[in-house]
């Protein structure tokens, strides 16, 4: 269960490279994060969000 509080957020691309998008604040278990993304779709495997003691991840389905 994620803990409250600021995650960084990262597309992380095929090759395995994090690229920083912004903070998703997460509330309550959840949290609702918009983006430019500077990648094309087809480069990007998952959403990382990072806090000090938490990693979730989400993986792209095409």
């Amino acid at each position: 269960m994620p803990a409250d509080g600021p995650y960084a957020a990262f597309a992380v691309d095929r090759a395995g490279a994090m690229h920083p998008i912004g903070t998703c604040q997460v509330t309550n278990r959840t949290g609702t994060y918009g983006y430019q993304l500077r990648l094309a779709v087809a480069e990007v495997s998952q959403i990382r969000l990072q806090s000090a003691d938490a990693v979730l991840t989400g993986a792209l389905l095409r």
